[in-house]
């Protein structure tokens, strides 16, 4: 097969069908990211709670007790 010759598109439509099958994982990837992060922030923020301290800082995952 020389260049001449070469059919791009069925490298396109490959590229087509693999990237329409995929869509869904990459989707609920991210959704499953999203939602780890919310759990995890809602176990630390009821962490502290339960502990009667509060947090410190907007990322920091430390506990303080209140004075």
């Amino acid at each position: 097969m020389t260049i001449e010759n070469f059919d791009y598109r069925q490298i396109f439509t490959w590229i087509d069908n693999v990237w329409a099958k995929s869509l869904a994982a990459v989707v609920m990837f991210f959704v499953g990211l999203a939602i780890g992060q919310v759990q995890v922030e809602s176990r630390v923020i009821g962490d502290c709670k339960y502990a009667g301290a509060f947090r410190v800082a907007h990322e920091a995952f430390v506990c303080q007790r209140r004075m």
